[in-house]
């Protein structure tokens, strides 16, 4: 093609034109493509992240979120905080990820401590709660409740509960059928139920019957209550005094009055106007449901407002009666 000033110009052939315009296509593609990995990208991390957030405010250790995470890989969750939603996918990679465990021939100590950090994690997804009331009995334990033993032999299982009578304890086995035959034949082995907001429950006691996955485990007459979890404090307004003991034979014993602000099984916050010595002890008296009580204490903390010069002291029991203890533990309980 020429112009008017003579110059001439190259016309595009139609192949070139195609080229070019493929050319343009493929690089259109190649952006988009781009484009849409970087989003998935971030929607990951914003995944990951939102997942994080969420199993830290739950009350998982670092741990316990490392197990988790391998779960979620066997799983191939591509949203993480699927799992947080749906127990079943928990339970399908729990046998798994087990069966994987025993397969690199973890120690039974270390497997046994596993199956304790997936049991209080599962119950911190899928139950969360501040605080359970202590078991009366065995015929209490709620269902899906995960439990796991050992056996006589040294192995652990781990499992979750389906049923419970008066006899009996029907659970379901997180393992391959194939790594159940130990258990075909009665023994005895030894019981850990991690129950979050209340505390360890351990006992011996016999299996029975072997189905499938299903086991049956006797009630025994007894169990142990161990390694209680630390209660929440409960907001109170109760009139109380707290008496400065005497730390030598010059001193005198000093009592100023106060307000129980929050109160748990072990310690209080206590509201006073005057500022107190950490290295003294105390006497803290008050009465709840007309029991009074009288508790040997000390200060861990404190915090100060400056407006009206109100202290706020936290002080630990402890010296304290089994009949006070059980008598606050009942009023905690029934106010939760």
């Amino acid at each position: 093609m020429e112009t008017v000033f003579g110059v001439k110009w190259p016309t595009a052939t139609p192949i070139e034109l195609t080229l070019l315009f493929v050319l343009f296509v493929v690089v259109g593609i190649i952006f988009l493509i781009l484009k849409y990995i970087q989003h998935q990208k971030d929607r990951q991390l914003h995944d990951h992240n939102l997942f994080l957030f969420r199993t830290k405010r739950l009350g998982l250790s670092n741990f316990q979120i490392k197990v988790l995470n391998n779960i979620i890989d066997i799983l191939r969750l591509t949203n993480p905080s699927d799992i947080l939603r749906d127990p079943e996918l928990f339970e399908e990679a729990t046998g798994r990820f087990l069966s994987f465990l025993k397969n690199q021939e973890e120690e039974e100590k270390s497997f046994s401590a596993i199956c304790r950090d997936l049991t209080i994690t599962y119950e911190k997804l899928y139950h969360p709660v501040r605080f359970k009331k202590p078991l009366e009995n065995l015929q209490d334990l709620e269902i899906n409740q995960l439990l796991y033993f050992n056996t006589a032999s040294g192995e652990t299982f781990f499992c979750k509960i389906i049923s419970v009578t008066r006899n009996g304890i029907t659970v379901k086995l997180f393992r391959p059928r194939k790594e159940l035959q130990p258990l075909a034949r009665s023994q005895t082995v030894k019981i850990f139920i991690w129950r979050v907001g209340d505390a360890e429950y351990t006992f011996d006691t016999e299996t029975e019957d072997l189905d499938g996955s299903l086991l049956v485990l006797k009630i025994p007459e007894s169990f142990s209550r161990d390694k209680e979890f630390r209660h929440p404090y409960l907001d109170v307004i109760i009139p109380c005094s707290v008496t400065t003991l005497a730390s030598g034979k010059t001193d005198e014993d000093k009592t100023e009055n106060g307000t129980v602000f929050k109160v748990n099984d072990y310690e209080a916050v206590i509201r006073l106007s005057g500022k107190k010595d950490y290295m003294a002890q105390y006497t803290l008296n008050f009465a709840i449901n007309e029991f009074k009580f009288e508790i040997g204490t000390k200060i861990i903390s404190s915090k100060t407002i400056a407006e009206g010069n109100v202290f706020y002291y936290t002080m630990k029991f402890e010296d304290i009666s089994e009949a006070a203890r059980n008598v606050l533990k009942n009023y905690i309980y029934e106010h939760l």
